[in-house]
Parts: C-alpha cells; sequence; structure tokens
C-alpha cells in the first residue's frame, strides 16, 4: 500500500537547519509500522486491500497526520529557536530605525537651529558690540540739559596691537543725549569741550562685548559766575605800590555727579 506516498504529503517545506536524514526516518519507521498493521488486520479476517486500508487508518489516523506530527516533534525546539531570533532581529530593527529617524530628525532641528543662528548673524541681527549713552545737564541732574554740545569719544579697542586711537565726535540732540555704537569693546575716554564756561570736562569708561547700551549721565558745570572774596590777615593796604599779595588758588570737581 502506498503508506509512504501519503506521509510524504504532510511534511512542511525543508528548513535550514533540519537534519538531512529527519524525513527518510520518519517515513521509515512510518512505513514499517502501517505495513505490520496492515499484515495483523490481514490475518485478522480482512478480505480486501481497501478494508486493510480502512481498518489500519481507523486505528492510526492519517500517514499525513502522523508524519507531520513526528517532524514537529523532531523539529519544535529548533523551530521555536528560529522563531525567537527572527522576532529578536525584527524587534532590533525596528528599534535601529526609530533609532534612526529620531537621530535623522534631531540632525535636522540641529542643523535649522544653526542655519538661523548663522543667519541672524550674517545679517546683523545678533550682535555683542556694546554702546553707550550719555545725557548731558548743566549744574545738577536737576539742572537743564544741554543741547548741541561736541562730545568725542576716543580709545582702543581690546585686542589691538597698534597705539592709534579711535575718534568719534558727535554732538547732543534736544534732549541732551549722546550715542556712540553700537562700537567694539574696549577702553575710551569722553572729552567734552564746554565753550560756555571754558571747561574741558572728562571722563574714562570701559566697554564689554555685551551688546548691551551703558547708559551714562555727565553734570557740566554751572554757567553762573562767582565772586571770589578773599579776607586777608593783617591790615597793611594792599592798594599801596610796596605790597603785593600772593594767592594760591586751586579746585575739586565733585564726581558725585557724574553717573
Amino acid at each position: 500500500m502506498a503508506w509512504r506516498e501519503d506521509a510524504e504529503e504532510g511534511f512542511p517545506p525543508q528548513r535550514h537547519r533540519e537534519p538531512l536524514s529527519l524525513r527518510q526516518d520518519i517515513l521509515d519507521e512510518l512505513s514499517d509500522h502501517l505495513a505490520l498493521a496492515a499484515e495483523w488486520e490481514a490475518e485478522a479476517g480482512a478480505e480486501s486491500d481497501e478494508e486493510i486500508r480502512t481498518r489500519v487508518l481507523g486505528k492510526f489516523g492519517s500517514p499525513t497526520a502522523i508524519a507531520r506530527s513526528l517532524w514537529w516533534g523532531a523539529m519544535k525546539g529548533t523551530v521555536m529557536k528560529d522563531w525567537i531570533q527572527i522576532s529578536f532581529n525584527a524587534i532590533l530593527c525596528i528599534g535601529v530605525m526609530v533609532f534612526m529617524v529620531l537621530f535623522y530628525q534631531q540632525m535636522q532641528s540641529s542643523n535649522n537651529a544653526l542655519l538661523t543662528a548663522l543667519k541672524d548673524q550674517g545679517t546683523g541681527s545678533v550682535s555683542q558690540d556694546p554702546s553707550v549713552e550719555l545725557v548731558l545737564y548743566r549744574g545738577s541732574l536737576d539742572g537743564p540739559i544741554v543741547k548741541e554740545l561736541k562730545v568725542e569719544l576716543t580709545g582702543h579697542a581690546f585686542g589691538r596691537n597698534d597705539d592709534r586711537s579711535d575718534s568719534i565726535t558727535a554732538y547732543s540732540d534736544q534732549q541732551g543725549k549722546v550715542k556712540f555704537g553700537p562700537i567694539r569693546a574696549g577702553q575710551y575716554s569722553i572729552n567734552i569741550q564746554d565753550d560756555l564756561i571754558n571747561m574741558h570736562t572728562y571722563k574714562k569708561i570701559t566697554l564689554y562685548a555685551d551688546g548691551k547700551t551703558t547708559p551714562l549721565k555727565i553734570v557740566l558745570p554751572p554757567d553762573k559766575k562767582h565772586t571770589l572774596n578773599a579776607v586777608l590777615p593783617f591790615d597793611t593796604d594792599i592798594l599801596s605800590d610796596k605790597v603785593m599779595v600772593v594767592m594760591d588758588l586751586s579746585t575739586k570737581w565733585n564726581n558725585d555727579d557724574m553717573d
């Protein structure tokens, strides 16, 4: 009887780690058992091959199902390992793909931020050069503002190797303000020539590369003339041609009015 041909139909496709003799061994063992069972049925009174086949199949089942069951029993561990390996590789591939997508998005975001910063720097919207803004007052901080007064800013920017000074000249506006900048960070001097009282005002400042505007309030001397009274500690007639009075006069500038 065609037990072997029927059993071969129950095998799944060949697997790469399947032993070469596994299917042959299953077919040989199954064929021997079914052939022996057929002989028992013939001795038990079965008269035809069809009747013998029917009795054998009734006791043992389909050769196809039996062959598949035997193959699975032998290959179960190997197949499960393959499935685990395939699942692990699939999860690993998905993880790598997710990481690559996130990494690409992060790179895109960083590149966009860098391009924006470079663009802003190129257009001058981001500047670290400082400025200084002066407000000029006459007499005190509560006094009148000083308009159209010449102010000169001189000095050296940080990092320069020569001794040449930079110089910028401006005039105070209708609000008494004078602004210099943005200019390079460095050490500068503010020079104000006040022709009204024939006096020179001078102040040193240091500007740092912080992109900020430094406000300064400068109080100039009042424009009023004061009478100087001197008391001499003797009774001699100073109007005499024989008398000479020597006086040592000095002034002290109050820096409290310079902020």
